[in-house]
């Protein structure tokens, strides 16, 4: 695939761009040097590829059903350096068809979509914050178009920027285990009321923490911010 590219790509996602021959993924692309361009090619399909041009100089993108037409396949929403707006994509257009988010925050470090509200008519996507507030560097989720975000995580353990996040399910047992916290409510069931919140983020860390480089899954509630989920997961045993 991109047999003919000499640019040095800086970030993938994997989503259903192209719907009309079947319903496999496909792979999306973007170059060094802030990108104007997002490329997509198909690994079952050599023939197939497209380009979407009037990127905004993107640094870090991912994809997801953000307009919640699942008939027209997944969208791109991407972040660069230098605006606190999220950009979305579809292929082969030549601009964004949409943005979330205000213009003059800080800039955000790491994107991912998912399913972060519990509804099942769209994806959302969580984005890093590169400035933190009163030590902690927030993780916020926004809707396509929505120029707030529905729900902030805050944990302390934010306590560095992200340098990547993903979006991921598992099953939270009744009862906490190894490594698990909660803050700001009680239950006989965790699983139960944690199941409700929307998929977790991981959170790769931009810098060691104390001796090993842990991945957090964190989670919280959108009715309730001051609900929290934290498993730690440390890289290194």
């Amino acid at each position: 695939m991109l047999s003919m590219n000499t640019e040095k790509i800086v970030d993938l996602a994997g989503g259903n761009f192209r719907t009309a021959t079947d319903s496999y993924d496909e792979i999306a692309a973007v170059y060094a040097g802030g990108s104007s361009r997002i490329m997509f090619c198909k690994p079952t399909e050599a023939s197939w590829t497209a380009t979407t041009t009037g990127a905004a100089s993107l640094t870090r993108i991912a994809s997801g059903n953000f307009d919640g037409d699942s008939s027209n396949g997944d969208e791109i929403a991407g972040i660069n350096a230098t605006s606190s707006q999220i950009y979305f994509y579809k292929p082969a257009a030549t601009t964004n068809y949409a943005t979330a988010g205000k213009s003059g925050l800080a800039v955000w470090t790491a994107i991912t979509g998912g399913e972060f509200n519990n509804s099942a008519t769209r994806q959302e996507v969580a984005v890093a914050s590169s400035a933190a507030v009163d030590g902690i560097y927030p993780v916020s989720y926004y809707s396509q178009s929505w120029s707030s975000a529905f729900k902030q995580t805050k944990s302390y353990v934010l306590a560095v920027p992200a340098k990547a996040i993903s979006a991921g399910s598992f099953t939270v047992g009744a009862k906490l285990g190894m490594y698990e916290q909660v803050k700001g409510l009680y239950s006989d069931n965790y699983g139960a009321v944690i199941g409700n919140w929307g998929q977790h983020i991981a959170v790769l860390p931009d810098a060691v923490q104390t001796i090993t480089e842990p991945i957090y899954w964190l989670n919280t509630n959108p009715s309730n911010t001051q609900q929290e989920y934290l498993k730690v997961m440390p890289t290194f045993r």
